[in-house]
């Protein structure tokens, strides 16, 4: 398989050579540059987030926040919003930039930036709903120094059935790893209201 680096590169593909081709390279990471996901705090009263297991894509079995990747031309804050209709269910506001992470070998080969951002539900009380149960074993909220102690001791998830791994030990998406490991100051806390600044 030729990887392609540059748009130039992509442009070279000969006319007997698929369309399809062309449009695979264009929307995956053959082209050789990094990929932009969000990874979104969704922030509860009590700062506990919602996180849950991934299923079935790359980071399988492992431990992630609501998110996905930016969309051509879409803010940060607007892709947040987006992912979290799309996968939870909920409706979010004071979406704030946190920090970003650098992850050159996810699964071996992908290479993704992810932003971080933190929101709060926008109606309080709100709870996750698994509306892709085929990408997500199921969501549940946690809190920060929980996830850092976890993290830190490996623990194994408390109820977990055999099909979310029982007995395993929780294993974070790399992006969250990284979070931990590249930005050890940072937490997931709300700035004041962006709704109260008048």
């Amino acid at each position: 398989m030729t990887l392609l680096h540059t748009e130039q590169d992509a442009e070279q593909i000969t006319p007997d050579q698929p369309q399809q081709r062309l449009r695979e390279a264009k929307f995956t990471n053959e082209i050789g540059v990094p990929r932009i996901g969000v990874g979104v705090f969704v922030l509860n009263s009590h700062n506990e987030f919602i996180f849950g297991r991934r299923k079935g894509s790359h980071g399988n079995g492992t431990w992630a926040l609501p998110g996905g990747h930016l969309e051509l031309h879409e803010s940060f804050e607007d892709c947040a919003r987006r992912e979290a209709m799309e996968e939870i269910g909920m409706e979010i506001e004071d979406v704030q930039f946190l920090t970003a992470t650098n992850s050159p070998w996810i699964d071996g080969s992908k290479h993704y930036v992810t932003i971080f951002v933190v929101s709060r539900p926008k109606v309080e009380g709100s709870q996750p709903t698994l509306l892709e149960p085929e990408k997500c074993y199921g969501w549940q909220w946690m809190r920060w120094e929980e996830l850092l102690a976890w993290h830190k001791k490996g623990k194994e998830v408390p109820g977990s059935d055999d099909e979310q791994g029982q007995g395993r030990e929780r294993e974070l998406f790399e992006p969250m790893t990284a979070l931990i490991e590249q930005r050890a100051g940072v937490r997931p806390v709300l700035q004041r209201s962006l709704n109260s600044l008048g």
